[in-house]
């Protein structure tokens, strides 16, 4: 699908590594891409990177925002920005209003506060689809951690997995895989 009016165009605010990927595909999809807060790893071609937030705000009738898209309530959560994101959402929302949000983990306060101001808001992550997909990198990570901090290695070691929902089904099916004795303790049989 080719998008060529200027509805098509969104702006992709804070975020991570996935933020710039979403970017990348955003054009090779036909639409119109402008980035603030992804730092200097954003440069992207066919991609306009704005260095004031409210550019990239006022260029674009979608504001797409990361995952999480605040880990304090009160910020946009940008690492990639110099020196991490001092926008805070109530300023974010003063300007975006009559736009389209879509974000991640967006809590009830988030989009109570955002259609205050009328923006409507749209949670990705509620796409069962995206929480299937995420959930590799997550157990990935967690073995990681797990790697990084026992002073033994998994294998043969006794494991317990608190829940048997997606992240502990896939968990306890990749550490079994390392040898680990796993044992799952969930509210259902």
């Amino acid at each position: 699908m080719r998008a060529t009016n200027s509805e098509s165009r969104i702006a992709i605010l804070g975020g991570d590594q996935r933020q710039i990927y979403a970017a990348k595909r955003l054009v090779s999809e036909g639409l119109s891409v402008c980035t603030w807060g992804l730092g200097a790893s954003a440069d992207l071609p066919c991609v306009t990177s704005y260095s004031e937030w409210r550019d990239a705000v006022n260029a674009a009738p979608y504001l797409v925002l990361p995952l999480p898209a605040t880990s304090d309530g009160v910020h946009l959560h940008s690492p990639l920005s110099k020196g991490g994101s001092e926008l805070r959402l109530d300023v974010l929302f003063d300007a975006a209003e009559g736009k389209t949000l879509l974000g991640g983990r967006l809590s009830e306060a988030f989009v109570r506060l955002a259609e205050k101001r009328n923006i409507q808001c749209i949670d990705y992550f509620t796409s069962e689809v995206l929480q299937r997909k995420n959930a590799l990198p997550t157990v990935e990570g967690a073995i990681e951690i797990a790697m990084q901090r026992l002073p033994v290695t998994i294998a043969q070691t006794e494991t317990a997995i608190i829940g048997y929902g997606r992240l502990g089904e896939l968990l306890a099916y990749k550490l079994v895989a390392l040898g680990a004795r796993v044992t799952v303790f969930a509210r259902r049989e």
